[in-house]
């Protein structure tokens, strides 16, 4: 008894542990002083100003005073306005005809070579959603969405402006992003950006937290190896990257990559509840977030400019997509996609191998893996009923985006309700199955899944290999039997900032796929820990 009560202690050790270890990399960088090469006070000094009042498409008077003065700022650094007007047609709530002006504000900062990386941020906040009745409007004075951007971008161009630099860098303010990306799809088809060989759009979904790079290129295993160069602040899964691409928002990137541009997109995510609303306002920003901002994205322009490598305007361009996560230290894990298929392809074989060596009986295994699966989908209606009597109680009747205050008050309490009854029906199910049925039925569905991700979705397939390959290795021994709380150790390092991150991208509306995803990557846990702790 005493033996499986200290195993125990050190199951309950490594995991809380391992999530201190893991949520260390969501930290974000204590802000600097005026005096300092990038300050998040000096970002507050001007989205103070940016975020006075509301700049949406109903306040065109606004938004020119706005444009006036990121014109101003930029001059007083050096750089010359290059303004580009136009109208755009478009049909209203009512199914009316409306003409809207715009205009977006190009900045050059010429280097020894015309290649140019390319940062942008709209400086329009949101107002009338054009194609709800007026009831719904919203009014946000766009502190984060996008006046992190815009600050960001000051600041860069401070920093940068009269210095002697290898490749150039352009600053691109971009207006009516938030009617329908009218900006940045005029831009595109008529302003030539045959030069740019990389693009940084600077958004914001939340207003706190780590800033997150959440979309790229399709093909983005050169802008990754970019990436994974530049910083210590980078923060980025590729799980992000290849769901969002399945996903239909768009932002001002969008008709950039469809033209065939490289590039990647940044955003706090914390959390709905100031994104579009009057909460995004100058009262809640965040200065950590904006200096983590500044710093990643300042990285990423210095590397450029700096490195003859980039000269090459093609440099981006790649026929392989990235698999890429974030560990703690500083550890930045990049493969691509050949890899990873190669990868699934050898852990299913080796599982396959494991179960001859155990001389299990297939239909146990199988029959475990399916009873997984049953799981797996009965905490996504689980998800999916909370969300629903949630949306009951939610004035803002949207069930795909259900705002509500300290959400994670309710997830993350479901996540481990959802953990624990499915170690309570592994607990039950010893009746029916052995331990060694258990483990490998559940090695061999993360196995078969990793081989259809790597096929379909293969940025996501590390968060099955992660387990799958540890619970492989750990299960091997069979007297060592604490080994096998090394998987979970190492697992929730990396999945407790994945989840988490999970959770604030797809909030409250999306609590059944975090449900599902959290039960899936600890499949084999259960199961391989029953006689390590004694029950």
């Amino acid at each position: 008894m005493m033996i499986c009560m200290l195993r125990r202690l050190i199951l309950l050790v490594a995991v809380v542990l391992g999530g201190i270890i893991g949520w260390s990399v969501m930290a974000t960088p204590a802000p600097l002083g005026r005096d300092a090469d990038f300050s998040a006070y000096r970002m507050a000094d001007h989205i103070r100003i940016i975020a006075a009042e509301e700049r949406s498409v109903n306040h065109p008077e606004r938004r020119l005073y706005i444009r006036d003065y990121i014109i101003s700022v930029m001059e007083g650094f050096g750089l010359t306005a290059e303004v580009d007007y136009f109208v755009s047609n478009i049909v209203d709530y009512a199914e009316r005809d409306v003409a809207l002006e715009g205009s977006n504000v190009l900045f050059r900062l010429q280097g020894n070579s015309d290649t140019a990386i390319m940062l942008m941020a709209h400086y329009d906040s949101r107002g009338v959603n054009w194609t709800l009745d007026p009831a719904t409007e919203v009014h946000s004075l766009g502190a984060s969405d996008a006046g992190y951007g815009i600050a960001t971008m000051f600041e860069i161009a401070r920093f940068w402006s009269g210095r002697d630099i290898e490749n150039s860098s352009y600053f691109f303010f971009t207006d009516l992003e938030e009617v329908w990306l009218l900006g940045a799809k005029h831009a595109v088809e008529t302003m030539d950006f045959s030069n740019v060989s990389l693009i940084l759009n600077l958004e914001a979904r939340g207003i706190r937290g780590p800033v997150y790079m959440f979309e790229t290129n399709r093909n983005d295993y050169n802008v990754m190896r970019f990436f994974s160069e530049a910083t210590n602040h980078r923060f980025s899964y590729s799980v992000a990257t290849a769901i969002y691409r399945i996903m239909p928002n768009l932002t001002d990137l969008t008709p950039f990559l469809d033209f065939g541009f490289a590039g990647m997109n940044f955003a706090p995510l914390n959390n709905l509840m100031y994104y579009h609303t009057e909460l995004d306002s100058y009262e809640n920003i965040s200065l950590t977030t904006m200096q983590h901002y500044v710093e990643m994205i300042a990285s990423f322009v210095k590397l450029f400019v700096t490195d003859t490598r980039f000269s090459e305007v093609n440099y981006f361009q790649s026929d392989r997509s990235a698999v890429f996560f974030l560990l703690p230290f500083g550890l930045f894990v990049l493969y691509s996609d050949i890899v990873a298929i190669s990868m699934a392809l050898i852990m299913l074989v080796l599982v396959l191998m494991l179960c001859y060596r155990r001389k299990l009986c297939w239909r146990n295994v199988l029959k475990w893996a399916l009873y997984v699966v049953a799981v797996i989908f009965a905490v996504a209606l689980l998800g999916l009923l909370i969300s629903f009597i949630i949306f009951l109680f939610n004035t803002d009747q949207r069930i795909y985006m259900i705002r509500i205050h300290h959400e994670m008050l309710i997830i993350l309490p479901s996540i481990g309700i959802a953990l624990s009854l499915f170690a309570f029906f592994s607990k039950r199910m010893r009746v029916q199955f052995n331990r060694n049925d258990m483990v490998i039925g559940s090695m061999l569905l993360l196995a078969v899944i990793n081989v259809l991700m790597s096929f379909t979705l293969v940025g996501a397939t590390f968060l099955v290999l992660v387990p799958l390959v540890t619970t492989f290795f750990c299960f091997l021994p069979t007297r060592a039997r604490l080994l096998c709380i090394l998987p979970i150790f190492l697992s929730t390092i990396l999945f407790v900032p994945i989840i988490y991150s999970l959770a604030l991208a797809v909030s409250i509306s999306g609590i059944a796929i975090v449900l599902a995803v959290s039960v899936l990557v600890t499949a084999p846990f259960p199961a391989l820990l029953l006689d390590t702790i004694g029950v």
